[in-house]
């Protein structure tokens, strides 16, 4: 069990048959089938009405959006890693949540220019075998708006004159035993 203790590498698999594997990935250990890195989701999500909440459940990461509406955001920083406000003039609809792509790419808030999900991800140490699974917000245009938990995009962020905004929060699902 070397592959377990080692101090390196952070990454390591053996097949151990039968389409199982033994994956070690940074601080994350997994025995099981070879997860489908293929297998992809999304999520339509229209805006409510002014009084209404919609929820988004996405069982494949264990997820659930909620998404509401508000007559005003002042404090565009939210309380929550897990929570994003944006401000509703600046987004192309309708919203989406769904799996990453080959080559997407996020402007990251605080950062000039774009950075690749892959790099992202990989920089806050998502297990490999989970990478697939992370949720990220997009809108009608296809930017990358936020990936919950780690990074939002400087797309849409509320100004203290923004008009309507849209805030959007994530909690794990009750029968969610996943970790993105």
């Amino acid at each position: 069990m070397a592959i377990l203790t080692a101090e390196r590498p952070d990454v390591a698999r053996i097949d151990i048959g039968g389409g199982l594997a033994l994956l070690r990935e940074y601080s994350h250990a997994y025995i099981g089938p070879v997860p489908d890195a293929q297998a992809g989701y999304a999520y339509v999500a229209e805006l409510p009405a002014r009084s209404d909440r919609l929820v988004v459940a996405v069982p494949e990461c264990g997820l659930v959006f909620r998404f509401s509406r508000e007559a005003g955001i002042c404090d565009p920083s939210p309380g929550s890693r897990w929570e994003a406000f944006f401000d509703e003039a600046e987004l192309a609809m309708p919203l989406a949540v769904r799996s990453r792509k080959p080559g997407d790419r996020m402007e990251p808030l605080g950062l000039n220019g774009s950075k690749k999900v892959q790099d992202i991800l990989v920089d806050a140490k998502v297990p490999r075998s989970l990478r697939h699974l992370k949720p990220l917000l997009v809108d009608g245009e296809g930017r990358i708006l936020w990936i919950p938990g780690l990074r939002r995009s400087r797309h849409a962020v509320p100004k203290p004159d923004s008009g309507a905004g849209a805030t959007i929060r994530v909690t794990c699902s009750e029968s969610s035993h996943h970790t993105v």
